[in-house]
């Protein structure tokens, strides 16, 4: 063989091997994806689709634009990781025209393949056939150790089967000025309903302007907790405002009689809850869990929270659902997994301050903790007891809507508290009757 010859069957060979041998420098090497933050994070790793056809879904949530702006940023992701996937985002901020919305167009066969939606409705579009059952995902009620909070997929729960996957919940709580309990030489809040009435004629004794209890205008979901805060864990159905519950009436009247107008006000800076608790004198006040987390330390520090409440819980939690008329129910199962994963939902309560919809994601070893990045361990019991609070029958978003408007009424001074009280009365008794 000559020179020659012999130089070139050497390249060759030198040229086979660095195709057979070196690998491919931008193989497994994922760019950056920046979201509205300027957190950067990894992209993840491209799934190969070659010999399936696309598919689009359509997903539309009820969300505020912080929120909606980061699952932007998750859904960019998803269909990298999906390529043969395009997902189709929408938001309506407002909860009641979402839900009316929604309706109308599971009713015309033009749902979206994916909703996120209050728990609370699930059971009534479940029932009308209008949902596909989630236990595909793996987490039906055949799951031997589920990690979602059973009071979180109690109200998904009808005929044996789970209608949604839950997200996260954000319910409201009462917090106490630290200062008005310490000057009634009370260390925690009162438990019972009497301690409370208690407590605040001693607190109006010594300053007859004072307030004892504050809730936002037109906030129901804060009343029924509030109202809720005061029942035995076996009659947590307070709560729902049925008819001829006197108890609960004469509650309602202790807060129309008491408390002017109402008790009812807004916050001048959310950001300064302690300190304004502190400047009115207000011995307490109904707000959600993320508004108390987003607190600076030094406000919290002004505050006491009971860890034994909230009882319903469900009743501002979020999960996301499937259309029973969903083309692509695949791909919309597989959009759903992806977005409640643990750790979406870790990061979306790290922003936000919802808690999870999964147990290992709370911190095992703090009970006080609310500004890390696990939610503290005390809501675990919370989330996981028997679950007694829960949506009690299909038509309860009808009749709560009810009370909700005429909440606002009184919350403007329309009407007054007896006839809030008749009114919701009224509701309840047309909603049994099929009225």
């Amino acid at each position: 063989m000559s020179t020659r010859k012999y130089l070139l069957v050497i390249a060759g060979a030198a040229l086979l091997s660095v195709f057979l041998f070196v690998p491919d420098v931008n193989r497994g090497v994922p760019s950056a994806v920046t979201d509205p933050k300027g957190e950067s994070d990894m992209t993840p790793e491209v799934r190969e689709y070659a010999e399936e056809d696309p598919e689009s879904i359509v997903v539309t949530v009820s969300m505020n634009p912080e929120e909606y702006e980061r699952l932007r940023v998750e859904n960019n992701r998803f269909m990298m990781k999906y390529p043969n996937i395009n997902v189709e985002l929408n938001n309506i901020e407002q909860d009641a025209v979402a839900h009316d919305v929604w309706v109308e167009q599971l009713q015309l066969g033009e749902a979206p393949d994916v909703m996120l939606m209050n728990s609370g409705w699930v059971q009534e579009l479940a029932v009308k056939g209008y949902l596909l059952p989630t236990d595909s995902l793996g987490t039906g009620t055949g799951d031997p150790a589920p990690d979602q909070p059973v009071r979180l997929r109690a109200p998904l729960l009808w005929n044996s089967y789970l209608w949604g996957v839950p997200l996260d919940a954000n319910p409201s709580i009462i917090v106490w000025n630290k200062s008005m309990l310490a000057e009634a030489s009370l260390k925690d809040p009162p438990k019972d309903w009497d301690s409370f009435k208690e407590l605040a004629m001693q607190v109006r004794a010594a300053d007859p302007e004072a307030g004892t209890v504050a809730l936002y205008p037109g906030g129901l979901n804060q009343l029924l907790y509030w109202l809720d805060a005061w029942v035995p864990n076996n009659l947590a159905d307070a709560a729902y405002l049925r008819g001829g519950n006197e108890t609960r009436n004469d509650r309602l009247r202790w807060l129309g009689t008491t408390e002017n107008p109402g008790g009812l006000f807004r916050l001048s800076n959310k950001l300064t809850l302690g300190s304004e608790l502190e400047s009115l004198h207000l011995l307490s006040a109904v707000v959600s869990w993320s508004e108390y987390r987003a607190l600076p330390q030094v406000q919290q520090n002004k505050l006491v929270i009971d860890h034994n409440e909230p009882k319903h819980v469900w009743m501002d939690s979020r999960s996301y659902v499937v259309s029973s008329g969903s083309r692509a129910a695949e791909s919309a199962f597989a959009w759903v997994a992806e977005m409640t994963s643990a750790n979406v939902q870790q990061q979306n309560y790290k922003r936000f301050g919802r808690l999870p919809a999964i147990n290992s994601l709370y911190q095992s070893n703090s009970f006080t903790s609310s500004v890390s990045e696990t939610p503290p361990y005390w809501w675990m019991p919370l989330l996981n007891e028997d679950p007694i609070g829960k949506p009690p029958d299909p038509e309860w978003q009808e009749r709560k809507a009810g009370w909700e408007a005429l909440w606002r009424q009184y919350a403007i001074g329309a009407i007054d508290i007896e006839a809030f009280i008749g009114a919701v009365q009224q509701v309840h008794n047309s909603s049994v009757n099929g009225l």
